[in-house]
């Protein structure tokens, strides 16, 4: 698999709900890998980054949550 680094924002919403708990863990990873230091990422509403990783900074904006990797 072809993967992109230093990308700005990934916008992954409603999706880990569909994968088992281990599985979007992985995908997170690969995820956090692909973001630059200082990018975001954005997941559904129904969907939390405590269940699978605490790499990234929770970041209010206006009326949704980001993900920060610092």
């Amino acid at each position: 698999m072809r993967m992109l680094y230093d990308m700005d924002f990934i916008f992954c919403r409603n999706v880990l709900i569909y994968f088992e708990k281990d599985n979007a863990r992985h995908v997170i990873n690969l995820l956090y890998d692909s973001l630059r230091k200082g990018g975001y990422i954005f997941l559904g509403l129904a969907e939390t980054m405590h269940l699978y990783s605490g790499a990234f900074k929770l970041v209010k904006f206006r009326e949704l949550y980001g993900y920060l990797k610092e």
